[in-house]
């Protein structure tokens, strides 16, 4: 196997180079895995299920950016696209009105990428009542009668006997196999789907079947923001150097206002700008107080690091030195720093762990 090679350790490694479009997207020439096996036979099938899996998230990647092809985006699309937004590398997840405005992908884009199984839904419930019950002891539709050809839900009254009470929690997962017919209802302007079961992280293998349907509309629906920064980053690789060139022309434009000078507004702080932010935008799109304390946590790292500057000095070009520059920088677990050496911000944190080789906060999601 040309692609496995054998460390002085004696354990084997596997090599895959990644096609050279999708470079950008992944950040590497190449996936270079261990197989954990000194034995060659056992490092072959490793090896052979490693590349299997890789091809297959090269597959859908290519896929993801044909995709970009379709966009009719404005320059403001366009930029958000290219250029990202540091929420999206925080982790945690985000409504999908939020991801679509952070992204600059369209949340019907982002139900076109959930219903070709590349993003998956989630929906964030109280504490609801139903049961458990394992996936094998569900049937499944049959898409020859006209059927969906997902699973059998049976009644509460009808559970099979193997079937536990559960109370659902906090996030909960849609089942992939749902959301072709999900994402489809609400594309085509369906504003209440209803749902009969649902995943749970925590339970692989069962399915979490409330006592009650669960209806939901499209403002209920969140992604996990690591899986939107991916999707980002494929369709980004797609967009010429020229439409970003002219994009930003636009929106220097739209800032300078007719007479050529700055916008009355551009001599306020950043920091009355988040929190017109967070009032006007963020908590008319989202729902819970704790995630709105999130996001406004997330912006506030801009001030926290780069400093409360005036609007006229915040472009596209520092925005994008902050990601790289500062926000790469900042430290993984910041919540620990506070805990054991009582700093009160990011900033600090930074200064009282450097040298320390602290672990830094991902950037990008990573494929084990």
């Amino acid at each position: 196997m040309l692609n496995l090679f054998r460390r002085p350790s004696g354990i084997y490694v596997f090599r895959i180079a990644v096609p050279i479009q999708l470079r950008p997207v992944f950040g590497k020439r190449e996936v270079v895995a261990s197989t954990g096996s000194s034995e060659l036979t056992i490092a072959k099938i490793v090896a052979g299920a490693q590349a299997a899996q890789w091809r297959q998230r090269f597959f859908d990647s290519s896929r993801l950016m044909s995709m970009a092809s379709k966009f009719k985006m404005d320059h403001k699309e366009i930029l958000n696209l290219a250029q990202g937004h540091p929420i999206l590398l925080g982790g945690g997840h985000l409504t999908l009105n939020h991801a679509s405005t952070a992204s600059g992908i369209s949340t019907t884009d982002l139900l076109r990428a959930a219903a070709s199984g590349n993003l998956p839904l989630f929906v964030r419930a109280g504490s609801i009542r139903g049961h458990l019950v394992p996936t094998e002891a569900l049937e499944l539709d049959d898409p020859a009668l006209g059927l969906s050809g997902g699973l059998v839900v049976p009644q509460v009254s009808h559970m099979p006997e193997c079937a536990v009470e559960h109370i659902g929690a906090g996030l909960l997962m849609i089942p992939a196999m749902d959301l072709p017919g999900l994402t489809s209802a609400l594309l085509t302007g369906t504003k209440n789907v209803t749902l009969v079961a649902l995943d749970l992280l925590d339970h692989p293998g069962m399915v979490f079947v409330p006592n009650d349907v669960l209806i939901i509309n499209q403002d209920r629906l969140e992604v996990v923001a690591g899986d939107v920064e991916m999707l980002r980053r494929s369709l980004s690789a797609m967009i010429a150097p020229e439409q970003i060139i002219e994009a930003k022309a636009v929106m220097m434009t739209s800032l300078e206002g007719p007479t050529g000078k700055a916008g009355r507004r551009s001599h306020e702080l950043l920091s009355t700008a988040l929190d017109e932010y967070i009032t006007v935008r963020v908590r008319q799109d989202v729902g819970l107080e704790s995630e709105i304390t999130r996001i406004k946590n997330g912006c506030a790292l801009l001030i926290d690091l780069g400093g409360d500057l005036p609007l006229s000095e915040i472009t596209s070009d520092s925005l994008r030195r902050f990601r790289d520059h500062k926000l790469s920088q900042a430290p993984a677990n910041e919540n620990k720093i506070r805990l054991m050496y009582g700093t009160t911000s990011v900033a600090s944190s930074m200064k009282k762990v450097e040298g320390m080789n602290w672990p830094i906060m991902s950037m990008v999601c990573r494929f084990q």
